[in-house]
């Protein structure tokens, strides 16, 4: 049997190759412009995740440093530190070395050496590797030997100094000008000269944002954080 279309119907028909094509090339101009957002938003995800442990690995060393800093020995009204390079002589250096003879009274903390004839001081000793990019501690080189082990990784930067900071670096804070003092011993006030520790390190991931300048100012080619300690020595000792 025939079956007669009527005057007006419109033939039924598919999509043509034209149409095909327009509509992929939009949903892959669509799709591209998601996948752009996501990695942008998953490269800024995984740049704070990383950065939020750098801070609070190098947070937790400063900590430590700072305490160090803050029990040096003021010997005669000079803090019992040695900074190498000597800061004074070239403020544009890292510093490689840091030696500060620290009050150590816990008994435990010597094990087999009589603290009793090292009169409880103990010497701290900072090592910068700049080359490995590695700070490193030995809690006392006065146990018999002097083997500092890494405490933070990725370290772009690290500089401890007295007084005003080098003009060069950005964001340093300038020296308190105002003086303080400890009593020692016998109760007589001794200066307490403040100190500055800087440490930079470089966050070690894949994105576009983030501060890209190291504490110079320079570009670099991963993001990068720092901070700053201000302490001040706080026991003094006549001998």
């Amino acid at each position: 049997m025939l079956v007669r279309r009527r005057h007006g119907d419109i033939p039924a028909r598919g999509f043509t190759l034209v149409e095909l094509l327009v509509t992929l090339v939009i949903a892959l101009v669509i799709l591209g412009g998601l996948m752009a957002t996501f990695q942008s938003q998953y490269g800024h995800y995984k740049f704070q995740h990383k950065k939020a442990d750098a801070v609070q690995d190098m947070e937790a060393v400063l900590q430590v440093l700072a305490d160090d800093l803050r029990s040096t020995l003021i010997i005669n009204g000079t803090p019992s530190m040695t900074i190498q390079p000597d800061p004074a002589v070239s403020p544009a250096a890292a510093t490689t070395d840091l030696y500060a003879e620290v009050w150590e009274p816990d008994a435990g903390f010597w094990g087999a050496v009589d603290p009793y004839t090292m009169n409880y001081r103990a010497m701290r000793h900072y090592s910068y590797n700049a080359a490995a990019r590695s700070l490193r501690l030995d809690r006392n080189t006065r146990d018999g030997g002097d083997s500092p082990s890494e405490i933070l990784a990725d370290v772009t930067w690290f500089q401890v100094w007295q007084g005003d900071p080098y003009t060069a670096l950005i964001d340093a804070p300038p020296a308190d000008p105002y003086a303080m003092t400890v009593p020692d011993e016998t109760g007589a006030p001794v200066v307490s000269p403040l100190f500055t520790a800087l440490i930079e390190m470089e966050v070690p991931v894949g994105y576009k944002g983030g501060r890209k300048r190291d504490v110079f100012g320079n570009a670099t080619t991963s993001p990068r954080i720092h901070r700053y300690i201000q302490v001040r020595p706080m026991t003094a000792v006549s001998q």
